[in-house]
């Protein structure tokens, strides 16, 4: 892998700074659901599509089971063909919203030098090595069905690519970072998925490390 000492006038920061918690000024009907319900709406809504591109059967266990939790969400006050039909019109908020406030969070940062660690999710590679990538701040974003929120998804671009690292294994990337809408489409163990970024780092310099524990990271040298 590409294991590029990180300046160190960089600045680190944390993911939160570029998903700040007062980045929701609108009423999203989805912000009101919990995790386990976004979880089974979720599922519901792959199953009724795999059904109706005839890949899956209508009376199969997976068509019971989303049944079953479509019923319970409905118990549970949550209407399912309301938010269906409003997906789209909520996508086009968000995208305005993400757009304004990337812009105001990459001003912030002054077109510093600045350093964030995270996961990555390949996107392209030449000869072997990854050109570009996502970087999440998660591993789990990097195997979930859902794509990560937008302001939690970073474009990384690199000539000279590096050495696939493991899922596992955290990378440091330092760069200016500029506020750009990336999309790809990458695979994850539910087949292909859309990713957006909001951001992308510029000039990046990548720091490989040991895939340990996060409270003890080594670089690799």
């Amino acid at each position: 892998a590409v294991k590029v000492e990180a300046d160190e006038a960089a600045t680190s920061i944390q993911w939160s700074r570029l998903a700040p918690e007062n980045g929701k000024p609108f009423n999203d009907p989805f912000a009101k659901l919990t995790q386990n319900q976004l979880s089974d709406l979720s599922y519901v809504v792959r199953v009724q599509r795999l059904i109706a591109e005839d890949k899956i059967k209508a009376d199969g266990v997976d068509a019971k089971e989303a049944a079953g939790l479509a019923r319970k969400l409905t118990t549970e006050g949550v209407d399912i063909g309301w938010l269906m039909a409003q997906r789209k019109r909520i996508q086009q908020i968000r995208g305005l919203q993400v757009g304004s406030l990337s812009k105001a969070i990459a001003k912030s940062l002054g077109g510093k030098e600045v350093a964030l660690t995270g996961y990555v999710i390949p996107i392209k590679a030449d000869e072997g090595r990854l050109t570009e990538f996502f970087l999440v701040p998660t591993i789990a974003a990097c195997s979930h069905e859902d794509a990560p929120p937008r302001l939690q998804v970073v474009f990384v671009a690199t000539e000279q690519g590096i050495v696939r690292p493991g899922k596992r294994t955290p990378v440091r990337v330092t760069g200016k970072v500029t506020a750009e809408t990336t999309t790809r489409t990458t695979l994850n163990g539910n087949g292909r998925v859309k990713v957006h970024s909001a951001y992308k780092l510029s000039s990046p310099e990548i720091e490989t490390f040991q895939a340990s524990s996060q409270a003890d990271r080594s670089p690799q040298r």
